[in-house]
């Protein structure tokens, strides 16, 4: 049996620097973004910092704010191996972790906090900082399409 060209996955086409701007924004750039919350929360370990709808949520819950600032570091982590690892939920993971970002962000400034969203721990910069930040990547990760490297 012989085999034709549509038998075979074969492309040569080239990703465009574009794509690759988008690999590179869900594999790299959007991890370390998170990365860099998780070490700042972690170096504070200062539960109180975490956004008041969250602590308000965990001890309703019964659940004492440490485990809570560890369950958010958990999550958090395993996103960012999810993005590093599972290249096929890579950009899925990213709009889903930033768009809970700005969602969480959104309502710490509608509650008026605009001092300090514990966002990097105690070295957080203001809410509306984070939210520009992080809209400004969710709009670039829902934007740009990331290459299909071996796929």
């Amino acid at each position: 049996m012989a085999t034709t060209s549509n038998d075979i996955n074969c492309s040569t086409d080239k990703p465009s620097g574009l794509e690759m701007f988008g690999t590179l924004l869900v594999r790299v750039i959007v991890p370390a973004w998170i990365l860099a919350g998780v070490l700042f929360k972690f170096a504070s370990r200062d539960p109180s910092l975490l956004p008041k709808q969250f602590r308000a949520i965990v001890t309703g819950a019964g659940i004492d704010l440490k485990m809570g600032l560890a369950m958010i570091l958990a999550i958090e982590c395993a996103a960012i191996l999810i993005m590093l690892f599972v290249p096929k939920l890579a950009r899925l993971m990213a709009v889903l972790m930033l768009a809970s970002f700005v969602l969480v962000l959104l309502n710490e400034m509608i509650a008026g906090n605009l001092t300090n969203c514990g966002c990097l721990g105690s070295y957080s910069p203001p809410p509306w900082l984070m939210m520009a930040i992080d809209v400004g990547l969710l709009i670039l990760v829902v934007a740009i399409r990331p290459a299909t490297l071996g796929s």
